[in-house]
């Protein structure tokens, strides 16, 4: 029997390597293309091979592509080199994700580990680059974030705040033998114990996650409100019910959101009782903080448990998700400006907005907007001091200084343009190299955080809930219902 290092955070560890298992007929370790000249790093680099070097197809809705995915990870401060004997091999299997990002040359994907070389035949969980084990990641691209750490940095933000949220490694990427760049491994947003531990759902009720979001492909992961807000099931997976009470039981989550939806819109105060209040709080603050212009659109997770009727249980609202466009990244939608709150952003009328719409008949309540002041100087004197987020975001930079983002925008020549071919444009002036984009985040965010503390007061005295948002949501709200 042989051992093999498998890297754990920063300790290594020897694991007996069995039977081998089948890879698709690919033998990395002769794939020439591979090893290109010169090329270390001080990130872990991840060596993709698809079957018969088929390209992963950029479509919804199609069978994912199988691949052999080889780990090589820096060991005892020395760097990774992608020749190297692999930490771990797996057989996986890709999609490509995302919405807007689909039109960007540099792909992100959802991977899927489906069997571990060297391991006992259904063996899939792997703690990979060191974070809790799992079978399923996202490799996040970035390709409008010229800094590489807008997510990485929101996630760890509200992580800080004391919440979930989701863990992120740096990487670079080989797929069939091209370079693609510098990536960021991200665990995927479902319930685990390690993620979003929620309860197990039974007959008699139990825990739920689910997104605010457009109307999922699977219309059983779909539920529409009496007010028309549009919500998608992660878990439970509906489509996947073994039983007539537990059908009964998903129905009782559904009656628990509405009528937290309810007592939202009844302006009293009820939702209060029905609230984690400090996920609400977090998620509203960080998504005001980076002016997020798809914070209020898209992407709002919430997540809770509740009995078989629905009659008793509490929302939160969380994972964050979604920050590469946000922190003034693009110049569309009042996105790149530090002298509003986001959800006085008119342009949000014109379009489907029901986190928008929640938020906004939240805060009219006065308690919960003198909540949200309080908490913002809580955090202003904890992890939302500028040194705690100066710290985090060089220490994001300083892991990618190793020769990682230098090769990342030698292959993707991104500084100075406008990205119009993803149709954002970024905000002047463009920085000319990635000190630049790094010290123009930093900036922007000293502003930003400078302007919300001057006009915190108006959440104070309940004055944000006065402007004239609200009013055209209910207007909206109404009018949607005639419909």
């Amino acid at each position: 029997m042989r051992f093999t290092l498998f890297l754990f955070g920063f300790f290594l560890f020897p694991f007996p390597v069995f039977a081998q298992v089948p890879t698709l007929g690919v033998d990395l370790s002769e794939t020439a293309d591979f090893c290109l000249d010169g090329y270390e790093s001080n990130l872990p680099i991840l060596v993709i091979e698809t079957l018969n070097q088929v390209p992963i197809e950029n479509k919804v809705g199609i069978p994912p592509t199988e691949a052999v995915v080889k780990l090589v990870a820096p060991e005892c401060g020395c760097r990774a080199s992608h020749c190297d004997e692999p930490d771990a091999v797996f057989r996986t299997k890709f999609n490509v994700r995302g919405n807007a990002s689909r039109r960007a040359p540099k792909l992100q994907y959802k991977m899927e580990i489906e069997q571990i070389e060297g391991a006992p035949e259904g063996t899939n969980k792997f703690p990979l680059l060191g974070l809790p084990e799992a079978d399923e990641w996202v490799l996040s691209a970035a390709y409008v974030d010229l800094t590489l750490l807008r997510n990485p940095l929101a996630y760890a933000l509200f992580r800080s705040m004391g919440h979930y949220s989701p863990r992120t490694k740096y990487f670079e990427m080989i797929l069939n033998g091209e370079y693609r760049g510098v990536y960021t491994l991200i665990e995927k947003i479902e319930r685990d114990k390690n993620r979003v531990d929620v309860p197990k759902f039974e007959e008699t009720g139990g825990g739920f996650l689910m997104t605010i979001d457009d109307p999922d492909d699977d219309p059983s992961r779909v539920f529409r409100t009496s007010e028309r807000t549009t919500l998608n099931f992660i878990y439970p997976k509906v489509s996947s019910l073994k039983s007539d009470r537990e059908t009964q039981a998903v129905e009782g989550v559904k009656r628990f959101l509405a009528d937290f939806e309810q007592a939202i819109f009844r302006d009293d105060g009820s939702f209060r009782s029905m609230l984690e209040e400090n996920s609400a709080i977090d998620t509203y603050l960080l998504q005001e903080l980076s002016n997020n212009m798809d914070g209020f659109r898209r992407s709002i997770f919430l997540y809770g448990e509740t009995n078989a009727s629905g009659s008793d249980g509490r929302v939160a609202f969380g994972p964050l998700w979604d920050f590469d466009i946000a922190f003034g990244n693009i110049a569309v939608n009042q996105s790149k400006e530090i002298d509003d709150w986001r959800i006085n952003y008119e342009g949000y009328l014109a379009s489907q907005t029901e986190a928008l719409t929640w938020f906004g008949f939240m805060i009219r309540d006065r308690g919960f907007s003198k909540a949200i002041s309080d908490r913002w100087w809580e955090l202003r004197a904890g992890p939302l001091g500028w040194k705690e987020i100066e710290a985090l975001i060089d220490g994001f930079a300083s892991e990618l200084q190793g020769g990682g983002q230098q090769r990342n925008f030698q292959k993707w020549k991104l500084f100075g343009n406008v990205l119009v071919s993803l149709r954002h444009m970024k905000p002047l002036p463009y920085p000319q190299n990635y000190e630049g984009e790094v010290a123009k985040l930093k900036q922007w965010m000293r502003r930003r955080i400078h302007w919300m503390d001057t006009h915190m007061i108006e959440f104070e005295k309940g004055q944000v809930a006065t402007t004239n948002i609200t009013g055209e949501l209910r207007r909206l709200r109404l009018k949607k219902l005639k419909e």
